[in-house]
């Protein structure tokens, strides 16, 4: 998704608003998308259909992304930092 974003514009990043740069806007904007409270009827039909986890199991993800590490400033000590070498790393 990070990348699709950034191919909208040009390859580069989108422009800062309320003191947040693009690429802080566009994490803040999936953590707000997965910030939802599904019913226990939702949440079954999710897994049992859907192959993505439900958002309450998929929110630290963010810590395997170098693209959030950097528009974060995210750095050793850090609650949330993951060295790059144990970041997961699908393709």
């Amino acid at each position: 998704m990070y990348d699709a974003y950034r191919a909208t514009y040009g390859g580069k990043e989108g422009s800062a608003a309320s003191g947040f740069s693009g690429g802080q806007q566009f994490f803040l904007a999936w953590g707000q998308q997965n910030a939802g409270k599904p019913t226990e009827a939702v949440l079954r039909q999710q897994v049992l259909t859907d192959v993505h986890s439900p958002d309450e199991y998929s929110a630290s993800i963010v810590r395997n992304l170098d693209a959030w590490c950097a528009a974060f400033n995210v750095k050793p000590g850090d609650k949330l930092y993951l060295a790059p070498s144990d970041r997961v790393r699908v393709w």
